[in-house]
């Protein structure tokens, strides 16, 4: 598996725990960081459950590719997504 593979499936896993979420996903070759955006942002911020889950995530994602990075963000972040690689959306967003 790879770390987009990886990425993906935690996206279609957290847009279907999460179903008034949208997940946008880009990767940074040259930095080797991976950026998820979660909307909204109340969800990113607010939802212990979604927050829990994230934890989770960047666990496993460290433990499986240790020289890479991945970084959760929301829209109103300093660093956004530029070119999508991969998206998705909850039933209800």
């Amino acid at each position: 598996m790879t770390p987009k593979d990886f990425i993906i499936k935690s996206i279609n896993d957290l847009v279907i725990e999460f179903p008034n979420t949208r997940a946008r996903y880009e990767n940074h070759q040259l930095s080797n960081t991976h950026f998820i955006e979660i909307v909204p942002n109340e969800v990113y911020y607010l939802n212990e459950n979604y927050q829990k889950q994230e934890e989770e995530i960047v666990f496993r994602f460290i433990e499986k590719f240790p020289t890479q990075n991945l970084c959760f963000i929301t829209d109103d972040a300093m660093v956004g997504i530029a070119k999508i690689d991969y998206q998705a959306q909850g039933s209800s967003f």
